[in-house]
């Protein structure tokens, strides 16, 4: 539900809001729930974000909509019977239940057309799988490995013979389980980080572990396999994430880093690309797992507390010239993930556009906006005019008439 709402509107639904902005927005919401039943209005709670923990900034907000809503939308029908349960409901909607591996973000071979993922399950600490899909949907692959301390794993990546698992130090925590958060993986620092070469092929005991410093990653650029056996990988770090308190993410940013993971030592070292915060990276993903030259990121606030919500710009990296390019979107502005868009199946590395969601936090409306890849200094080219505000979400993606 966007804080500007028409009164004639009939159906309502509540989405996330920012823990950051939850005492500003919360009461205008309140506000229009509140006319809205009044009028009889239908509104809908979405209660499937794993941010929406019961001992967090939010819970007061949530709390009072639930009491409003006709129907609240679940993503088990366990979560669902227990609000029930604790709530005079008059109906709730389970989207799905998870599988039994809830996947993390996929990632696309262009190569062959084969997904892959690495899953896990929070009741499951002593393992993760690798799962691939070919390009008929069929699964042709599922392997666990061995893994403890149940970690969080949000992306893995891919080379020709690779895929990469990130072993890294944020866990499940028995304490913020019994707590009642849904979300409950703390930093743990007391445990190793780690990095696994997973051929793609074969039996998951093959894996290769290479030792990092601890640190955390949620989002790859892209990773490249050498003739020696080694790979490098464009990330954005974190010297720690889900340390500071339970609302989240919250972590401190590293910046654009270039890792370099050695499987005859079975170690990885690390280097600052661009030590500037920022998070999202993406490329021109018809070159996933290959020599490849640009990628473009969004910055970040360097508190470590942000919610990744604040003033911020769009990066450029040419990562053969060193040359970095910026577009900063103005006050009060919040720019989202960027996609690249190519111009043509058969297009140069990086030649077409990006597109991407702008927050105007002021006037509380959105433009998906679009860049001129290659040139993002002269601003936008193009935008599309939303009048409400969208939530900034985590990822989009481009998808073409032609694919199949």
């Amino acid at each position: 539900m966007a804080d500007i709402c028409p009164d004639s509107a009939e159906v309502f639904l509540i989405g996330k809001i920012g823990a950051n902005e939850i005492s500003r927005r919360a009461p205008r919401r309140l506000d229009h729930l509140d006319k809205a039943k009044q009028r009889g209005g239908r509104i809908l709670l979405d209660y499937t974000d794993h941010h929406l923990e019961t001992n967090s900034v939010m819970s007061p907000f949530y709390e009072q909509a639930i009491a409003e809503v006709s129907t609240i939308i679940t993503p088990t029908a366990l979560l669902a019977s227990d609000l029930t349960r604790d709530h005079d409901l008059i109906e709730t909607n389970t989207v799905s239940d998870l599988p039994e591996y809830p996947p993390i973000r996929p990632l696309e071979c262009p190569k062959t057309g084969e997904w892959h993922a690495i899953t896990y399950e929070s009741e499951t600490q002593y393992k993760v799988w690798h799962i691939c899909i070919d390009k008929q949907g069929e699964v042709v692959s599922e392997r666990a490995i061995a893994v403890r301390d149940g970690p969080s794993i949000h992306e893995c990546s891919i080379t020709d013979d690779y895929v990469i698992v990130f072993d890294l130090p944020v866990t499940l925590s028995l304490a913020a389980l019994t707590q009642g958060y849904h979300f409950p993986f703390r930093w743990n620092k007391n445990r190793p980080a780690r990095v696994g070469l997973l051929p793609r092929t074969g039996s998951s005991d093959d894996i290769v572990w290479c030792d990092i410093d601890p640190c955390y990653v949620f989002h790859v650029a892209n990773s490249v396999q050498h003739a020696d056996g080694s790979v490098t990988i464009d990330c954005c770090a974190y010297e720690s994430m889900f340390a500071h308190g339970p609302d989240g993410p919250n972590g401190v940013p590293c910046g654009l880093e270039r890792w370099h993971v050695n499987p005859a030592t079975q170690k990885v070292t690390r280097a600052a690309i661009d030590a500037s915060p920022q998070e999202f990276p993406r490329i021109d993903e018809r070159f996933f797992g290959q020599p490849y030259r640009h990628t473009w990121t969004v910055s970040q606030p360097s508190e470590a507390v942000s919610n990744f919500v604040a003033d911020n710009a769009l990066y450029h990296h040419d990562l053969e010239s060193g040359v970095k390019r910026s577009y900063t979107f103005g006050a009060g502005k919040v720019g989202g993930e960027f996609v690249f868009v190519p111009k043509s199946d058969d297009a140069k590395e990086a030649d077409g556009w990006l597109m991407g969601l702008v927050i105007d936090t002021h006037k509380e409306t959105t433009e998906l906006q679009f860049f001129d890849a290659l040139d993002i200094e002269k601003g936008p080219t193009g935008a599309i005019f939303i009048p409400h505000r969208i939530p900034p979400g985590f990822h989009g993606n481009w998808i073409a008439d032609s694919y199949q």
